[in-house]
């Protein structure tokens, strides 16, 4: 195996691995023999390996499927709930999140479908997507719904559409310098600093 990218180094019968260009440790304080180190290595590397284009989509692809059983059983309990008629599938929401390149519908901004790490499920990320009934009065229809950002969803449910959109405009206009902080998410609608790109 090429190990150019690597500084081995040994100290007080320990072994120390560094990448060389990002000077980061891969392994710290292995005592093992320097077969054992090897196979570490290995091991080390193909985790901080860049995952390739096909690798990337496959992954999407697969979060998109969770998200899509996601979406789907959380509308349709609701859906039973307030005995309102339901056309979506698994299949059909996968398929608009496919085609919405995996981004809000009204904004633009990209979705983020890895969980919280402290929470098994997406409720209430600001950037998960979520299905959002054009008119709440008519049910989950596929001619009736949109999928958005959670955070637009809850702006649209607030303030309805017009209003949050120019709030959005607005905010973009007055306060372009957020943009390079992270202040910008703090703003009520709580879009992130990626919206930028879609004003």
């Amino acid at each position: 195996m090429e190990h150019m990218r690597l500084n081995k180094v040994k100290a007080r019968g320990k072994w120390y691995v560094y990448l060389r260009d990002e000077k980061t440790a891969i392994i710290r304080g292995f005592d093992g023999s320097e077969t054992d180190l090897e196979k570490l290595i290995a091991e080390k590397l193909e985790a901080h390996r860049e995952p390739s284009p096909m690798e990337k989509a496959r992954y999407r692809a697969g979060w998109r499927m969770e998200m899509a059983r996601y979406l789907h059983k959380v509308t349709k309990a609701r859906a039973n709930r307030r005995s309102l008629a339901y056309d979506l599938s698994i299949e059909s929401i996968f398929d608009r999140l496919q085609g919405q390149t995996d981004a809000c519908e009204v904004t633009g901004i990209p979705f983020v479908y890895t969980p919280k790490d402290s929470d098994a499920g997406w409720h209430r990320r600001p950037f998960a997507p979520s299905i959002d009934r054009k008119d709440n009065r008519f049910a989950y229809t596929s001619d009736n719904i949109r999928i958005v950002a959670v955070c637009v969803n809850i702006s649209i449910n607030e303030w309805v559409l017009a209003y949050s959109r120019r709030c959005a405009a607005g905010s973009w206009k007055g306060r372009k310098m957020f943009c390079k902080s992270d202040l910008f998410v703090s703003l009520s609608i709580g879009f992130s600093p990626m919206f930028c790109n879609f004003l």
